[in-house]
C-alpha cells in the first residue's frame, strides 16, 4: 500500500515500512474480488514452497474443516532436504483422523496433489499466541521433532 496514512518510519526507529519502489509492504496476502472489495487470506510469511511451488496453507486448512471431525486445522512448512519444505497438518478433531482420510478429502475437494499433507497429527487444541493467534511458529518446531 502507499499513501498519506502510513507510516513513515517505525516508533524508536529511522526507518519505516517504505521500500524503494516507493509501497509499503506488509505482508499480507489479499485480492479484490470483483465488487472491489479487498480479501486478506494470509501472510507471505507463512507461504510453504515445495519443490519451488507456492503453497498457502490458508488454502489447505479451509480444505481440511470441511471433514466433519475436524474442528480446527493448522498447516505448516517442515524443511525438506530435496523439496526445500513440505506441508505438515496438525488438526483438532472430535475422533482420530489419518492421512488416508485426509487424502480422501484432498482428492474429493480437487487439490493439487502437491498441496497434500505429508503428515497429519493430531492435537488436542493449536497453540495461540499473545493476541490469540495460532502461534504457527510453535508448529513448526513442533514438526522438526516428529
Amino acid at each position: 500500500m502507499r499513501g498519506d496514512l502510513v507510516q513513515g518510519r517505525y516508533w524508536g526507529e529511522e526507518s519505516g515500512p517504505y521500500s524503494p519502489d516507493g509501497w509499503a509492504h506488509m505482508g499480507d496476502l489479499g485480492f479484490v474480488d470483483e465488487s472491489g472489495f479487498l480479501h486478506v487470506v494470509g501472510r507471505v510469511k507463512d507461504i510453504i514452497i515445495r519443490g519451488g511451488s507456492n503453497i498457502n496453507p490458508y488454502e489447505v486448512e479451509s480444505m481440511l474443516r470441511l471433514h466433519p471431525e475436524v474442528i480446527d486445522a493448522c498447516v505448516v512448512g517442515r524443511p525438506h532436504p530435496e523439496l526445500g519444505e513440505v506441508p505438515v497438518a496438525f488438526v483438532v478433531a472430535r475422533s482420530d483422523i489419518s492421512k488416508a482420510i485426509v487424502d480422501r478429502l484432498m482428492r474429493e475437494q480437487g487439490l493439487a496433489h502437491y498441496k497434500w499433507p505429508v503428515a497429519v497429527h493430531r492435537v488436542e487444541e493449536l497453540p495461540l499466541s499473545g493476541p490469540g493467534k495460532v502461534n504457527r511458529k510453535a508448529l513448526q518446531e513442533h514438526a522438526l521433532a516428529l
